[in-house]
């Protein structure tokens, strides 16, 4: 691979890299590395035209407010959880205010399996939702 269009810090935390032969997830340990320095490692991919954006995903508004004022290259995108039932105002107000493009991951508020785990509604049965999308 050659070039990326958007490359996206996925979270922000830093976890120990163990290699792609031997994935931890479950059992990783914290990494060391300042979330700035990962930045400034995307932002001299950008310099060197293997990367045309970079941004993040599941920023709070506090992270992402700290990160806009180090960032040399602009934030691109912040890709968070926004649906019906979780619409995110002052952080998507506050991406928007400053050219960050926002992407809802979980955009049907995670259906059946948000359900069976914490037992929250499912957007896609609500009788309002549900309206709303036949009249669309």
């Amino acid at each position: 691979l050659d070039y990326f269009d958007l490359y996206l810090i996925h979270f922000p935390v830093a976890w120990k890299h163990t290699g792609l032969d031997k994935p931890s997830w479950g059992a990783s340990e914290l990494g060391s590395t300042p979330l700035i320095d990962t930045w400034r490692a995307m932002e001299a991919l950008v310099d060197k035209g293997k990367c045309r954006s970079i941004g993040v995903s599941n920023y709070p508004l506090l992270l992402i407010h700290d990160l806009v004022a180090q960032a040399r290259v602009p934030v691109s995108c912040n890709q968070i959880e926004v649906h019906a039932y979780y619409a995110r105002e002052s952080l998507v107000n506050y991406c928007l205010s400053r050219d960050i493009c926002v992407t809802a991951h979980t955009p049907l508020g995670g259906g059946v399996v948000n359900n069976q785990t914490w037992d929250t509604p499912i957007p896609l049965k609500d009788p309002v939702i549900v309206r709303i999308a036949a009249a669309h």
